[in-house]
């Protein structure tokens, strides 16, 4: 099988698909293969804030999205009595054009199929992915398990964590694990009890506990328009454990409702929509990465290039990556400062200062974040 001119991107997940229609926005054509079948599994929610929502607005989906999830700015954290501690912001219609947005993967997952489909861009599902079966300047042949060959000019790999691709190329390669585990489940609004709540406060605003001094905060989250669906959840330091290890412990129920109920007797621990705000920004970066580099590949100086291959393709994505890796980066520091404040009080008063992060710089302070300037630093590196 060759498609000579089309691009293939492994995975029909968020990147994947963000990937192939911010290629069509610019008039690059591709297939995606899935290695799963086209029946789609429950997934949760995810938090989108501008600088992803922006990308969809330009793919024509942040509309047909919007009204299906739950919008908000801020996320306050209060003590038990109700006293506002600090307060985070994740979105501004006013300051950044978006609100923050959760809602649920699969209505995101799906939008983007019914624009994928819209345009034309073929989604091979039951096509998995094995390996590069061989490379060259010009082009990249992978295999499937079903022992077919596909040849492009160009493979992008978002087959996800634990990606085939990278494997193949970089067989040492592993996932570095962060060292916070989560765990986290739906519930409706019907099923919690609100009688404990603060005076003033409800279930349908930006409100969160504030790190009690052995225990950190048990998290909840509206997912939908009316605020009667929730994530409920808890983060904690927790042992690396072997891949095996992680599946076992993702199928067992008595595990995590121990794991959820660790500490909460008598606290009072609730969180608004973005509680895992910088963690979810892996998902708005994918967006930001399928779409920086469909910009790049478009541009003047490079749009022949890319086909040709060789070592100038090579110089110009070394730089893409370059911007990315640095990008990443910062993300990564804002992630651990993220979660130390929501550490527990014995952990933070061990750190220094800078390494807690805190709502002190307002809405700016999150601007790099929320406002990338793909467009700006693209003609950059494409000059």
């Amino acid at each position: 099988m060759s498609t000579e001119s089309t691009v293939a991107i492994v995975g029909a997940g968020l990147a994947g698909l963000g990937a192939a229609l911010s290629l069509h926005a610019q008039g690059i054509s591709s297939t995606i293969y899935e290695a799963a079948t086209a029946s789609e599994r429950f997934a949760g929610a995810i938090m989108l804030s501008p600088n992803a929502l922006s990308i969809l607005d330009k793919l024509d989906v942040y509309k047909k999205v919007v009204s299906s999830g739950w919008e908000f700015e801020t996320v306050k954290f209060v003590e038990v009595d109700g006293k506002v501690t600090d307060q985070q912001y994740l979105g501004s219609k006013d300051v950044f054009g978006y609100k923050a947005l959760r809602i649920y993967r699969n209505t995101i997952l799906k939008a983007l199929k019914d624009a994928c489909a819209e345009r034309g861009i073929a989604i091979q599902y039951n096509k998995k992915v094995i390996s590069i079966a061989s490379e060259t300047a010009s082009s990249a042949t992978i295999e499937f398990a079903d022992g077919a060959q596909g040849t492009h000019p160009l493979i992008l790999a978002t087959d996800g964590i634990h990606s085939r691709i990278r494997t193949s190329l970089f067989p040492q390669s592993t996932p570095t694990y962060t060292g916070i585990l989560v765990v986290a489940g739906a519930v409706p609004l019907s099923a919690l009890d609100t009688s404990s709540l603060p005076k003033d406060l409800t279930l349908n605003q930006p409100i969160g506990e504030t790190p009690a001094n052995t225990q950190p905060p048990f998290l909840l989250a509206p997912q939908n328009p009316t605020a009667t669906d929730f994530l409920a959840g808890t983060q904690r330091r927790y042992p690396e454990q072997s891949r095996e290890e992680w599946a076992r412990i993702n199928s067992d129920r008595a595990f995590q409702r121990n794991f959820l109920l660790e500490g909460v007797e008598g606290r009072s621990a609730l969180m608004q929509s973005a509680a895992r705000g910088i963690e979810d920004e892996s998902a708005n970066q994918a967006f930001e990465d399928g779409w920086s580099l469909a910009l790049v590949m478009a541009s003047e100086k490079v749009t022949q290039v890319w086909k040709n291959g060789g070592e100038e393709w090579l110089k110009v994505m070394e730089k893409w990556e370059g911007k990315r890796k640095e990008r990443v980066g910062r993300l990564l520091k804002e992630t651990m400062r993220m979660n130390n404040a929501r550490a527990p009080k014995e952990v933070r008063d061990k750190l220094p200062k800078e390494e807690i992060w805190s709502g002190d710089g307002g809405v700016g302070q999150g601007r790099w974040i929320f406002e990338p300037k793909i467009e700006e630093w693209v003609e950059e590196i494409t000059r």
